[in-house]
Protein backbone atom coordinates (compact mmCIF):
# COMPACT_ATOMS: atom_id res chain seq x y z
CA UNK A 1 0.00 0.00 0.00
CA UNK A 2 1.46 3.62 -1.30
CA UNK A 3 0.02 6.87 0.91
CA UNK A 4 1.40 10.06 0.40
CA UNK A 5 2.27 12.13 3.39
CA UNK A 6 0.62 15.09 2.23
CA UNK A 7 -2.58 13.06 2.53
CA UNK A 8 -2.67 13.17 6.43
CA UNK A 9 -2.70 15.97 9.05
CA UNK A 10 -0.58 15.99 12.15
CA UNK A 11 -1.65 13.50 14.64
CA UNK A 12 -1.53 12.90 18.34
CA UNK A 13 0.71 11.05 19.91
CA UNK A 14 0.51 11.97 23.60
CA UNK A 15 -2.39 12.42 25.53
CA UNK A 16 -2.53 15.53 27.78
CA UNK A 17 -1.96 13.89 30.61
CA UNK A 18 1.68 12.58 28.94
CA UNK A 19 0.60 8.65 27.97
CA UNK A 20 1.40 7.48 24.78
CA UNK A 21 -1.12 6.46 22.11
CA UNK A 22 -1.43 3.21 20.59
CA UNK A 23 0.27 4.73 17.35
CA UNK A 24 3.17 5.80 19.46
CA UNK A 25 3.19 3.10 21.90
CA UNK A 26 3.32 0.34 19.84
CA UNK A 27 6.34 1.48 17.57
CA UNK A 28 8.18 1.98 20.65
CA UNK A 29 7.17 -1.56 21.61
CA UNK A 30 7.98 -2.95 18.48
CA UNK A 31 11.36 -0.73 18.17
CA UNK A 32 13.32 -1.12 21.11
CA UNK A 33 12.14 -4.89 21.06
CA UNK A 34 13.53 -5.37 17.49
CA UNK A 35 10.60 -6.93 15.97
CA UNK A 36 11.11 -7.51 12.55
CA UNK A 37 7.56 -8.42 11.07
CA UNK A 38 3.84 -7.02 12.73
CA UNK A 39 1.39 -8.72 11.93
CA UNK A 40 -2.22 -7.36 12.82
CA UNK A 41 -5.95 -7.34 11.63
CA UNK A 42 -6.98 -5.31 8.83
CA UNK A 43 -9.14 -2.28 11.24
CA UNK A 44 -5.04 -1.45 11.25
CA UNK A 45 -3.84 -0.75 7.84
CA UNK A 46 -4.85 3.04 7.68
CA UNK A 47 -2.41 3.28 11.52
CA UNK A 48 -0.02 1.50 9.66
CA UNK A 49 1.77 4.97 7.53
CA UNK A 50 1.17 7.04 10.73
CA UNK A 51 3.19 4.54 12.15
CA UNK A 52 5.93 4.31 9.54
CA UNK A 53 6.70 7.99 9.81
CA UNK A 54 7.06 7.66 13.57
CA UNK A 55 9.74 4.61 13.18
CA UNK A 56 11.45 6.75 10.47
CA UNK A 57 11.28 9.56 12.92
CA UNK A 58 12.95 7.62 15.31
CA UNK A 59 15.55 6.32 13.39
CA UNK A 60 14.53 2.62 13.70
CA UNK A 61 14.33 0.09 10.83
CA UNK A 62 10.35 -0.12 9.97
CA UNK A 63 8.97 -3.84 9.96
CA UNK A 64 7.60 -6.10 7.38
CA UNK A 65 3.98 -5.10 7.86
CA UNK A 66 1.16 -7.55 7.17
CA UNK A 67 -2.79 -7.46 7.77
CA UNK A 68 -5.13 -9.93 8.09
CA UNK A 69 -9.11 -10.18 8.37
CA UNK A 70 -10.33 -10.04 11.58
CA UNK A 71 -10.36 -13.35 13.65
CA UNK A 72 -14.17 -13.47 15.37
CA UNK A 73 -14.74 -15.83 17.88
CA UNK A 74 -17.60 -17.67 18.49
CA UNK A 75 -19.36 -14.83 20.11
CA UNK A 76 -18.92 -12.97 16.71
CA UNK A 77 -16.47 -10.88 18.86
CA UNK A 78 -13.47 -9.80 17.08
CA UNK A 79 -10.42 -11.98 18.89
CA UNK A 80 -7.06 -10.05 20.34
CA UNK A 81 -4.69 -10.93 22.97
CA UNK A 82 -6.36 -9.30 25.24
CA UNK A 83 -9.08 -12.00 24.96
CA UNK A 84 -9.20 -14.96 27.13
CA UNK A 85 -7.67 -18.34 25.90
CA UNK A 86 -7.77 -16.58 22.64
CA UNK A 87 -3.98 -16.83 22.30
CA UNK A 88 -1.99 -19.82 23.49
CA UNK A 89 2.05 -19.81 23.04
CA UNK A 90 4.08 -22.94 24.58
CA UNK A 91 7.58 -22.14 25.29
CA UNK A 92 8.31 -25.80 24.58
CA UNK A 93 7.72 -24.82 20.27
CA UNK A 94 10.51 -24.00 18.52
CA UNK A 95 10.85 -21.29 16.35
CA UNK A 96 8.97 -20.97 13.40
CA UNK A 97 9.60 -18.97 10.12
CA UNK A 98 7.50 -16.27 8.95
CA UNK A 99 5.61 -18.68 6.22
CA UNK A 100 4.85 -21.48 8.77
CA UNK A 101 2.96 -18.70 11.32
CA UNK A 102 1.72 -17.35 8.38
CA UNK A 103 0.39 -20.71 7.05
CA UNK A 104 -0.74 -21.60 10.68
CA UNK A 105 -3.04 -17.93 10.71
CA UNK A 106 -4.60 -18.76 7.64
CA UNK A 107 -5.78 -22.57 8.40
CA UNK A 108 -6.49 -21.34 11.91
CA UNK A 109 -8.42 -18.20 10.62
CA UNK A 110 -9.78 -19.83 7.43
CA UNK A 111 -8.58 -17.21 5.22
CA UNK A 112 -7.05 -17.97 1.61
CA UNK A 113 -3.55 -17.96 1.06
CA UNK A 114 -1.57 -14.71 -0.03
CA UNK A 115 -0.50 -14.61 -3.22
CA UNK A 116 2.31 -12.25 -4.05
Amino acid sequence: MRTNNREYDDFVILKPNGDPIFHLAVVVDDGTMKISHVIRGDDHLTNAARQIVIYQGMGWTVPEMSHIPLIHGPDGAKLSKMSVGSVTVSSRVPPASTADCTTSLQITASIPPIVQ
